[in-house]
């Protein structure tokens, strides 16, 4: 449309625009064919000259740009305090296709003028000088966005990024750490938060590690969970049921909506929700396992009750029954754990191992030899053999031989 009504000549080997420019710009687009030459008035709008040379850089189809440099150091040559608007969608431009080397100029023109000294232009500038290489001034770029604008999460995440390659760990942590961001920006801190985890975990700083993971996977239930609230949650069997029980542990019900919308904040959907739902597993796993080595196993089944009730995996069958397990696993022989291998049977009935776990446990627990479970379960399954030896079992603990035959 440009080359046909603002007398723009374009020259593709040995066509020009005047031959069938359409198919021979799909050809261009396809490499068949090499851009020669690229003419335009001089009186011709800057903002066309912006589009026309942005369409030739999207293409991808151009190894150099020299074909095009007038086109484009005639924008570049337009006042950056009046004209500031097209450097940077140019630069942009150049930057998402590959080309970064020619927007660096741009850029940093942009940065130091008066009116386009803002944390976009810095995030770009900071992008643009990361894909050159150039690690120490992206950190400074880097820097500059996270002064400006504290709660964006790329931006930290990818300083803290540089400046771990550059070795300055401690000052990546602190970067991670939690900034004045916007109370509506929650998910923003939390992965900030998870993103911190790792790297004190990399670094082998436990002791952090594991007061900022409980933090991280306790956002959506702060506070210490009771007695009372383990017994309950262990004993309920599915994970619909124990999200519906959540709000009446909690006096501020609003509290709780908001850090669950936590889930379907558009950050978490954007073809990341699975690898962020992934990392955050790496991290409850390895919370665990690191409690357990450092011996802390008061504190460990209260940690590994988190697990039921982190809202990013509530929706998921196989995490929540790892998450069970893991309870199951960790946690002291008591009714807690006998409700939870009580459910794993009734989901594994056919499983050795999930009825030898069960068995130990109930035969393990005196509160247990009168449970009714049991007896039920017998009496809906007479001919199971495994049944019949723990019902017996029980009775003769507790003394009811003729029961026990």
């Amino acid at each position: 449309v440009i080359s046909k009504h603002c007398a723009v000549n374009i020259q593709f080997d040995d066509h020009s625009s005047s031959d069938d420019l359409l198919a021979t710009l799909e050809a261009f687009e396809r490499k068949e064919v090499a851009l020669k030459s690229v003419t335009f008035p001089a009186l011709m709008p800057v903002d066309l000259r912006s589009k026309l040379a942005q369409c030739f850089i999207r293409t991808k189809a151009l190894d150099t740009l020299d074909v095009i440099s007038d086109l484009i150091k005639s924008l570049s040559d337009t006042d950056v305090e009046n004209c500031g608007d097209i450097h940077f969608d140019i630069a942009e431009t150049l930057v998402e296709c590959g080309y970064p080397e020619e927007a660096r100029p741009l850029l940093h023109t942009l940065v130091h003028s008066e009116k386009y000294n803002k944390a976009a232009v810095w995030l770009t500038f900071g992008q643009c000088l990361n894909a050159l290489g150039d690690l120490k001034t992206a950190t400074e770029a880097y820097r500059q966005v996270v002064e400006m604008a504290p709660g964006h999460y790329t931006a930290r995440v990818t300083l803290s990024s540089l400046l771990q390659q550059m070795g300055q760990n401690e000052v990546a942590l602190d970067v991670l750490s939690s900034g004045p961001t916007e109370e509506s920006e929650a998910s923003a801190d939390q992965l900030l938060r998870l993103h911190k985890c790792r790297l004190l975990h990399s670094q082998g700083k436990l002791d952090e590690f594991i007061v900022e993971a409980r933090k991280l996977l306790s956002y959506s239930f702060p506070g210490q969970f009771s007695p009372e609230f383990i017994r309950v949650l262990l004993a309920i069997r599915t994970p619909k049921c124990r999200r519906n029980l959540l709000p009446h542990f909690i006096n501020n019900m609003k509290s709780l909506q908001e850090k669950e919308a936590i889930a379907d904040n558009p950050e978490f959907k954007q073809g990341e929700e699975k690898k962020i739902r992934a990392d955050l597993w790496d991290v409850y796993v390895k919370l665990c396992f690191t409690m357990y080595e450092k011996g802390l196993k008061n504190e460990l089944l209260e940690t590994a009750t988190l697990g039921l009730t982190c809202p990013s995996f509530s929706h998921d069958q196989a995490m929540v029954t790892d998450a069970e397990f893991m309870c199951l696993k960790i946690g002291p022989v008591s009714m807690n754990t006998y409700y939870l291998a009580r459910n794993l049977i009734l989901q594994e009935k056919e499983n050795n191992q999930a009825w030898n776990l069960y068995g130990y446990i109930f035969t393990r627990l005196r509160e247990t030899t009168d449970l009714r479970f049991a007896v039920r379960a017998l009496m809906k399954n007479p001919n199971s053999l495994v049944l019949g030896m723990l019902n017996g079992n029980a009775r003769i603990i507790s003394g009811t031989y003729k029961h026990a035959l």
